[in-house]
């Protein structure tokens, strides 16, 4: 299990890089019909819930409790410099927003500023190495370049998508899954998203809460 530190239930700190927390959920993506929603009145450095909903008073986003057919589950603080990430799940699909500005004070908006790019090339370096630490059986590179989260968005994102293969206890319970790395900079700060579901999982499903989520940024660029 992530272990956190012995904090009250309404402010925990979890210790683990973005890519590792997202593989855990990936290892165990079965099991996410049964989200655990955080207790209310959670308050974090500039995030506090108002009203079912999750407002960042520096990026001026809101999270609400759902996203089309997804919903809200953890939402959790990193070390410093990594921010925070708000987690979305339905079915045995999870979309994980992360928010952080990675020690830089000035990111422009879009995928231009070389530390969006660095930050871009870092994640996805470090998704392809979990498979060598054998938390992948086996992972392929559908395609990589720059994409927006629906077709009436005019952001644009860092995007890297994959095919992988989850290991069971034997071949037969092998599960596959498609995962998508996007990357953009967002009112001086990083906005990484990790989606990963089965193939079988319906793609609409995403693309309706990726839309609803691109419409939040449409209204505060």
């Amino acid at each position: 299990m992530l272990r956190s530190l012995n904090l009250p239930p309404n402010q925990i700190v979890v210790r683990r890089t973005h890519s590792l927390c997202h593989t855990y959920c990936m290892t165990h993506i079965r099991l996410l019909a049964t989200l655990i929603i955080l207790t209310p009145m959670l308050y974090l450095p500039s995030v506090a819930q108002i009203n079912n909903s999750y407002h960042d008073t520096s990026t001026k986003l809101t999270f609400p409790k759902k996203l089309g057919d997804f919903s809200r589950a953890k939402l959790k603080r990193y070390d410093e410099g990594l921010g925070y990430s708000v987690a979305y799940g339905r079915s045995n699909t999870t979309v994980t927003i992360y928010v952080y500005t990675a020690g830089s004070s000035s990111i422009e908006n879009g995928i231009d500023d070389i530390n969006t790019i660095e930050t871009f090339k870092s994640a996805k370096k470090d998704i392809l190495t979990l498979k060598s630490r054998g938390l992948y059986k086996d992972l392929t590179v559908v395609k990589t370049g720059v994409s927006t989260l629906s077709e009436k968005s005019e952001h644009p994102f860092l995007s890297l998508e994959l095919d992988i293969t989850l290991p069971g206890k034997t071949e037969s319970t092998d599960l596959k899954v498609f995962s998508r790395l996007l990357v953009t900079g967002f009112r001086n700060h990083f906005i990484k998203i990790r989606s990963t579901g089965p193939t079988s999982d319906d793609p609409k499903a995403l693309a309706e809460m990726l839309s609803e989520f691109s419409a939040l940024l449409k209204i505060h660029i």
